[in-house]
């Protein structure tokens, strides 16, 4: 049977995600691991009965790390350079399949970009069915 993954927590991960890390979905348990790119590139190089001296809060990681490199069973989750938000909008909006909510979900995403908004306002933004005809001066 496969493992429960939860929205949350690759959310979570996303969110954590440090320059000099990357974050995994353990396959066989639905964890998110996330290790320093350091350490998996001394996994990568490193024997297997290698290891590094480390010190003990690290160890962890180093076990992880050679998971990660030695099987099959950890998914790499983008960075937050790979998540493009816009195109998801996008996506998402092409995938409707009534026209007219697809058509107006397009022109809100077009319009938001055109007025230089970095974030959506969330739900109340699609409840609410026009855009602010101002924009304050700062």
């Amino acid at each position: 049977m496969p493992a429960t993954v939860y929205l949350n927590d690759i959310v979570d991960a996303l969110e954590m995600q440090f320059d000099e890390s990357c974050s995994f979905l353990d396959r066989d348990t639905g964890q998110m691991e996330t290790v320093s790119q350091v350490l998996l590139r001394e996994a990568e190089e490193s024997g297997d009965d290698e290891e590094p001296d480390l010190p003990t809060w690290q160890k962890r990681e180093w076990e992880i790390a050679k998971r990660i490199v030695s099987t099959g069973h950890f998914q790499k989750l983008p960075t937050k350079f790979e998540v493009h938000e816009w195109a998801i909008m996008q996506d998402v909006s092409r995938s409707v399949e009534s026209d007219r909510i697809r058509e107006d979900l397009l022109h809100r995403h077009y319009s938001m970009r055109l007025l230089g908004l970095q974030t959506c306002c969330g739900a109340s933004w699609l409840k609410s069915r026009e855009l602010p005809q101002r924009i304050p001066r700062s």
